[in-house]
């Protein structure tokens, strides 16, 4: 057996967004919750770090606050207080 990762994470609050990303994904595109996370995790890695050399060498992520008109340290607190909001309330509920 390969070497694992365990990460726990509160079921009240991710369970409904765990749904929403396999409900998004489609059925039968993961496996399980951990291929779920795992997915997820390659998500953002492939968005913020990865360059795109077909678009000036730049991440997904620089090319989208770009186009919103917005720099980095704005978008990571946008984020940090949606994630924060998240953390207290669980997703909204029409789940956008």
């Amino acid at each position: 057996m390969t070497k694992q990762i365990t990460i726990k994470l509160n079921h009240k609050q991710f369970r409904p967004l765990l749904d929403k990303l396999q409900e998004f994904a489609g059925l039968g595109l993961t496996e399980s919750d951990s291929d779920t996370v795992g997915k997820s995790l390659f998500l953002c890695y492939q968005s913020l770090i990865q360059r795109n050399p077909n678009r000036d060498n730049k991440t997904h992520f620089e090319i989208l606050i770009e186009n919103v008109g917005i720099d980095r340290a704005q978008a990571m607190i946008y984020f940090l207080n949606n994630y924060s909001e998240f953390k207290k309330k669980g997703l909204p509920k029409n789940g956008k």
